[in-house]
């Protein structure tokens, strides 16, 4: 069954057993005013009625609450889904550039030279991009923990793949 007619059937009865309940805990209420209760050891049956009312109160609360999230919250899965779709549609240059987007000016330089020539050397990288060994090791480091490349040694250097699994 759909998510929101789920949501409007949980909706509507929790608001017919909400309307069922305030009506009796008026009437307990009423009751135990007129024979002066909590007072008395002999309104200790009314005052548990009221006790349990009060929780029937918070659950009757979940339902409503739980029965309006799936009519207005339910769509959100058609879009994830949608986006998933799109997702296998685009090429690996869209991926790719969207991939740039989060990236910062030193990894997005780093990565481009790497996608230009995939088992560039450490050392030519170095060359290529500007930046001194150290700052090069550091943002090598960083996309590594990302997973977006590899390093394999390579003579006395390392060389530097694309590891993306798209």
């Amino acid at each position: 069954m759909d998510n929101k007619k789920i949501g409007w059937i949980l909706v509507v009865f929790s608001i017919l057993l909400f309307s069922m309940f305030i009506s009796t805990s008026v009437s307990l209420n009423q009751e135990s005013n007129d024979l002066g209760c909590f007072s008395s050891k002999e309104c200790a049956s009314v005052e548990k009625s009221l006790n349990i009312v009060n929780i029937t109160f918070g659950v009757f609360g979940f339902m409503i609450a739980l029965g309006f999230y799936l009519i207005f919250f339910s769509s959100d899965q058609e879009i994830v889904t949608h986006l998933k779709k799109e997702k296998k549609k685009m090429g690996f240059d869209q991926k790719f550039d969207i991939l740039l987007l989060g990236l910062d000016d030193f990894e997005r330089e780093v990565i481009l030279k790497v996608k230009e020539q995939n088992g560039i050397t450490q050392s030519t990288l170095k060359l290529r991009v500007n930046m001194s060994k150290a700052k090069l090791s550091s943002v090598l480091g960083m996309l590594e923990n990302k997973g977006l490349i590899k390093r394999e040694s390579f003579k006395k250097t390392l060389k530097v793949h694309l590891s993306l699994n798209w």
